[in-house]
C-alpha cells in the first residue's frame, strides 16, 4: 500500500493549495479485479483516488485496488533506429551507445550512464526498433554468440565492446569485427542471472519501446520528470510525457506466464500441428499489441486451445487480446474463454472491425480449468497471429 501511495503521489501529481492533482484526457484505470473506469482530472487524497468523468460525476477508488494507469498515447511505430539492450527480466533499454567495462555493460541513455552486471543481460540488438526487435534463433552452446549482418554467427567470449568494434576469443584465435556489421548480441545463458525485483513493484512502459521495472522512484514536480532505481542502485530520468503505461505488481497476481498449461492443442486450416509462444510472439519477437507492449502473455494461431488449472485460491480472470500489430493483413478469428466446461466470455476480432478487445472479469473458482479458445472466424477466414496478453488470475488476499 505505501508504494502504491508513493508512486501514484509521485508520477501523477503537482501541488496545488495543498491538494495533488493533474489534469490529463483520457486516464484510464484499471483495477485489480478487472474493472476499468476512465476520466478527466485524477486527485490524490490519503489513501484514494478520485476520478471525475465527462459527466462531472467523482469516484473514489482505494490505490491498494489499482492493476495499472493507462494514459492517452500510443507506442511510436516508426523511431530512429537504435541499439536496444534486453535484460533477463525482459526489459527493454533502447540506448544511445553501449560499452564493456570489466565485468558489466555501460549503457549511454540521454544524460545518463547505466551499469548493468553481466549476467543480468540476455540480448544487445543493433540498429533496430521495438516493432522490428526479434530475438535471435541459433544456439548459444554455452557460449556468447554474435550474429553477423551477413547472417554468419560466431560463437566465444566477448573480450571487447565500444562503439566502434566487437572482439570475440573464439576457438581459432580472437575475432575482431566493427559494430556497425553486427545484428544482435546474446549473452552465455549458463551465466544469466534474473534482475532481482521486490515482491511489489512497477513497471514503466514509454512511447519508444522502453519497459523499466522499477523498486523505488523519486518525482521531480517541477521538472515534470522522475528518478526510477532499476537494479543495483542504477537510477534513469524518466519524463512523465513520455509514459503510455504504469503497471502495478504485487502477490494478489498471479500471471499465467508462470505456469505451464496443462494441455495445448492447435492447428492450422489444413489440419496441421502448431506451437505457441510464452511471453513473446510467434515470430520470437517483443509482444506489441494493441499499440502497446506487454512482458506477459501468450501468441497462438487459429485453431488452438490452452488449458490451465486454476489455483485454489483464485477469484478471478483477468486478460486483453488482438492480433499481432507486427503483421498487418486481413483476418478475422472468433474467441472464447472456458470455465470448468462453460462459456464464459465469446467475442469475434477483425482487422478491419475490432483488433483489439479488453475481456471483461471472469469469476472463476478452484478445481476448475480454465480454456482459452482461438477458432477460425466468418467464412473460415484464417486468422493472424493472436495474443492473449498480460492474462493473470487475480487471488484470495
Amino acid at each position: 500500500m505505501f508504494y502504491k501511495t508513493v508512486i501514484l503521489a509521485l508520477l501523477l501529481t503537482t501541488v496545488l493549495g495543498g491538494r495533488n492533482f493533474v489534469f490529463a484526457d483520457d486516464i484510464k484505470l484499471q483495477m485489480l479485479d478487472g474493472i476499468r473506469r476512465m476520466g478527466e482530472f485524477v486527485e490524490l487524497s490519503g489513501d484514494a483516488l478520485s476520478i471525475r468523468d465527462h459527466q462531472g460525476a467523482e469516484q473514489s477508488i482505494r490505490l491498494g485496488e489499482l492493476k495499472s494507469i493507462s494514459f492517452d498515447r500510443k507506442m511510436k511505430e516508426y523511431v530512429e533506429r537504435q541499439t536496444i539492450v534486453q535484460l533477463t527480466n525482459g526489459d527493454l533499454f533502447p540506448v544511445d551507445a553501449i560499452s564493456l567495462f570489466e565485468d558489466a555493460f555501460i549503457a549511454k541513455i540521454g544524460d545518463d550512464n547505466l551499469t548493468i552486471p553481466l549476467e543480468f543481460v540476455r540480448n544487445v540488438f543493433f540498429e533496430t526498433t521495438v516493432f522490428e526487435l526479434k530475438e535471435p534463433v541459433v544456439e548459444t552452446d554455452g557460449n556468447d554468440t554474435l550474429v553477423l549482418k551477413n547472417g554468419d554467427v560466431v560463437r566465444g567470449e566477448l573480450v571487447l565492446l565500444n562503439q566502434t568494434k566487437v572482439e570475440v576469443s573464439t576457438d581459432l584465435g580472437k575475432l575482431k569485427f566493427p559494430q556497425s556489421q553486427i545484428r544482435s548480441m546474446t549473452f552465455d545463458p549458463e551465466l544469466a542471472a534474473e534482475v532481482p525485483v521486490a515482491d511489489k513493484f512497477v513497471q514503466l512502459f514509454l512511447q519508444n519501446g522502453s519497459v523499466l521495472t522499477a523498486s523505488q522512484w523519486q518525482y521531480n514536480s517541477n521538472l515534470k520528470q522522475f528518478h526510477v532505481e532499476i537494479f543495483s542502485s542504477n537510477h534513469l530520468k524518466v519524463q512523465l510525457n513520455d509514459l503510455i503505461r504504469i503497471e502495478f505488481w504485487n502477490p494478489s497476481i498471479l500471471p499465467l506466464s508462470r505456469l505451464s498449461p496443462t494441455r495445448f492443442t492447435s492447428e492450422n486450416f489444413f489440419g496441421n500441428s502448431l506451437s505457441f509462444e510464452t511471453n513473446r510472439t510467434l515470430s520470437r519477437q517483443t509482444l506489441v499489441c494493441g499499440q502497446s507492449v506487454y512482458t506477459s502473455g501468450f501468441a497462438v494461431r487459429s485453431r488452438s486451445n490452452l488449458i490451465f488449472e486454476v489455483p485454489v485460491n483464485a477469484v478471478a480472470f483477468i486478460v486483453s487480446l488482438g492480433f499481432d500489430d507486427h503483421i498487418k493483413e486481413s483476418g478475422a478469428v472468433d474467441v472464447r474463454v472456458v470455465v470448468g466446461g462453460k462459456v464464459a466470455w465469446e467475442d469475434s476480432l477483425s482487422h478491419q472491425q475490432k483488433a483489439f478487445v479488453n475481456v471483461p472479469p471472469i469469476p472463476i473458482q478452484p478445481q476448475q480449468d480454465l480454456e482459452l479458445q482461438v477458432d477460425f472466424g466468418k467464412q473460415a477466414d484464417i486468422g493472424d497471429d493472436i495474443i492473449w496478453c498480460q492474462p493473470y488470475f487475480l487471488l484470495q488476499k
